[in-house]
């Protein structure tokens, strides 16, 4: 537990070579083990065959100069015992070690003779140890060195790494347009600083929606609160006893009140990173159903919706689209108001005061109103438009307008070819 808890909390450069170092020091003992019983093995079963060899020779020839250089025993008669180790070594094949020294013992069976051979080995076995610390001394200092090139390999390999997390550390509210550097490897290292730019990128826009969304709420709530704080003094001097009064505040007050909703409601579609899902919108029925709303809020005024067609788009951003052109014909409009809905386009008519021409670039900007001398309760709080703008661009289409101060406005919203 202790050991994993090391493991655990180890930085990745030392865990990466310990793995590697394990990998390979697990790799090299094993050729190294299976080396060494591969020529032990080779070379026990050399002398085993080259003492058979002689014992077959004896059996064929009887005692000769070559048997009588190692221990021979018939049918368990000691024929030849130049290491006097008849009474030591047990009659059976194998190497053994006797008094320091190595033999190894060969048994055969001839017609009616039992015969066991054995032959002084000494300086092979030892050979085979010296060979073996040897292997043992080589795989420590291999492994040794794979450690120190595993350190080296895993520390450049991650360089890159550590030069993001440097500038990401570097990167706070003060400074969020700040990105990281890509080497254009084209490697993992690559993407990722890619994907963390994207990710920035993101975290930027939202961030700086949000405080767009602060300052543009403080500095527009200004004037619908003093309006109803004015109201309140009033109330609070002469409301109680003049009920005309009265009921003048207290509707004032809730303009203000729905004046200050609207706004809240729209300046939260721009603050907002939403998922656009997209169906198969029916824009007559939606037309329909919006142009229903306006007119009961502006006591049955009425709106002729023409046309008919279906797109895929997104209902909800079109809706609120839809909603704020018809708002705007009808709040500067007297006439009734045309919706025009056509297999490229849709668009919302008005015969009323018209844009001037250099205003009409302006008109989608934030907060911006073409003539300020108008009545209060015509103004508006000045976002509508540019709402419309952004959820247009949101779902891949285009705002046009065409007007003529006196002759009235004409908004296309359009996603085809111009009709």
């Amino acid at each position: 537990m202790i050991f994993y808890t090391l493991v655990i909390d180890m930085k990745i450069t030392w865990k990466l070579t310990l793995f590697s170092t394990f990998i390979v020091s697990l790799t090299t003992l094993s050729m190294v083990f299976v080396l060494y019983e591969t020529m032990k093995k080779s070379l026990i079963d050399s002398h085993k065959r080259h003492v058979a060899s002689i014992v077959r020779m004896y059996v064929r020839r009887g005692m000769y100069p070559g048997a009588r250089k190692m221990l021979l025993i018939v049918n368990g008669k000691v024929l030849s015992d130049p290491f006097g180790i008849a009474g030591k070594i047990p009659y059976r094949d194998g190497v053994y070690e006797i008094d320091g020294d190595y033999y190894i013992g060969v048994s055969l069976r001839s017609e009616s003779r039992t015969i066991f051979a054995a032959s002084y080995v000494t300086p092979a076995i030892k050979g085979m140890q010296e060979v073996s610390r040897r292997l043992i001394f080589f795989a420590a200092s291999g492994i040794a060195l794979s450690f120190l090139a595993s350190l080296l390999m895993v520390n450049f390999s991650l360089s890159p790494l550590r030069k993001i997390l440097k500038a990401v550390k570097e990167i706070d509210i003060s400074n969020l347009e700040k990105r990281l550097e890509s080497s254009g490897s084209g490697d993992e290292f690559d993407e990722l600083v890619r994907e963390m730019n994207n990710m920035l990128n993101r975290i930027e826009k939202a961030y700086r929606a949000q405080e767009r969304f602060v300052h543009d709420v403080s500095h527009e709530l200004k004037n619908p609160l003093s309006s109803m704080k004015g109201f309140i003094g009033v109330l609070k001097r002469w409301g109680f006893s003049d009920r005309k009064l009265f009921d003048e505040s207290i509707s004032e007050i809730e303009k203000a009140i729905d004046e200050m909703s609207d706004m809240i409601e729209n300046l939260l579609r721009f603050s907002k990173e939403e998922i656009l899902e997209k169906s198969l919108v029916d824009l007559k029925e939606i037309a329909l159903e919006t142009a229903k709303e306006l007119e009961r809020k502006y006591h049955n005024r009425h709106v002729l919706v023409q046309g008919d067609a279906r797109i895929y788009t997104n209902r909800d951003y079109l809706r609120i689209i839809l909603r704020n052109l018809l708002d705007n014909a009808l709040k500067y409009s007297n006439d009734d108001v045309k919706v025009n809905i056509k297999e490229c386009c849709l668009e919302v008519v008005d015969r009323g005061e018209g844009i001037p021409k250099e205003e009409i670039d302006k008109i989608f900007e934030k907060f911006y109103r073409i003539d300020r001398s108008r009545d209060r309760r015509k103004e508006g709080h000045g976002i509508g438009l540019s709402l419309v703008k952004e959820l247009s661009e949101k779902m891949g289409m285009r705002v046009e307008v065409e007007s003529e101060p006196g002759k009235g406005s004409t908004f296309r919203i359009t996603w085809g070819g111009r009709s």
